[in-house]
């Protein structure tokens, strides 16, 4: 029996994992991909559940923690069942955290490091041996990937690795006519922003203080001029990755950062972000609000 063709997307309950769900199904569900189902995998499987009626192709959701090594190797032991033809893997997972770095306890730095760079490792390595010529890897990075970004910096570290790692991996695989494409883009609107100000989601809670009283602080970053919705930078990475791209710098501020990065010091980039969200480099002050 013919082994089936999936796709394979994380983080695709929210955010840009969910909208590359949505567009990669339609083109499989149009012929321009070579798709029978599609494996979504985060933690919320009542989120990937309600794609199975969202998306025109069947979906498979595979409720896994990827930062969890027992969830990793449970991927690994479902390829081995299953044996399928692996046509595109899409690591999108990931989260990020915007403050001063001595505010973010070091477990959301160490788990950071875990979900953005070790799970796409792992996931890929995973995926490799089911990946056949013609196949392709789409690794979710971002242009702060290709500069230092103060109040975000252990974030933009994680996609300083990715965007190197993926263009590296991408021609080791040229020999097997697999292409990888590191996706860059700038701000987008998502569930991202708003986790990473540390409003919820993974390791986004903050802890309260005694007394009636809660810790109150200004966001971190609060200038987001230019940012472009999800559908958009979706369609500009996919179309990039059916040309076989490398490289994928979706809209004009993209293009402008990466441009901006091979021009100028490192020290004037990180003095030109810390003027655009009026930050000085030291921790962001705090205020005592009485709670509700």
């Amino acid at each position: 029996m013919k082994n089936k063709n999936i796709i394979v997307v994380t983080g695709a309950s929210s955010g840009m994992g969910r909208e590359f769900t949505h567009q990669i199904a339609y083109w499989a569900s149009v012929g321009r991909v070579a798709a029978d189902e599609i494996w979504v995998i985060a933690r919320r499987i009542e989120r990937l559940e309600t794609l199975k009626n969202a998306v025109p192709i069947p979906v498979c959701p595979l409720a896994l923690d990827l930062t969890n090594p027992d969830d990793i190797d449970a991927y690994r032991q479902l390829l081995a069942e299953e044996r399928p033809n692996i046509t595109i893997l899409a690591n999108c997972a990931g989260f990020g955290r915007m403050d001063h770095f001595e505010e973010v306890p070091l477990h959301a730095h160490l788990n950071m490091v875990d979900l953005n760079i070790k799970a796409p490792i792992a996931i890929t390595t995973h995926s490799l041996p089911y990946m056949h010529a013609g196949a392709r890897v789409m690794n979710l990075c971002s242009i702060s990937g290709f500069l230092p970004c103060p109040y975000i910096n252990v974030y933009a570290a994680t996609k300083a690795f990715m965007v190197s790692w993926s263009r590296a991996l991408g021609r080791e695989l040229a020999h097997r006519g697999i292409r990888v494409t590191a996706a860059c883009p700038y701000w987008v609107r998502t569930e991202f922003i708003d986790r990473a100000q540390g409003n919820g989601g993974r390791d986004g809670k903050r802890d309260g203080r005694s007394g009636g009283q809660r810790e109150a602080q200004r966001p971190a970053f609060t200038n987001f001029f230019g940012i472009m919705d999800a559908d958009t930078v979706v369609r500009r990475i996919i179309a990039d990755l059916f040309h076989g791209r490398s490289l994928s710098l979706p809209g004009l501020p993209a293009k402008a950062i990466f441009t901006a990065s091979r021009l100028l010091p490192v020290r004037t980039l990180m003095w030109a972000q810390l003027r655009l969200q009026h930050l000085d480099g030291s921790p962001i002050r705090r205020s005592d609000v009485p709670t509700s």
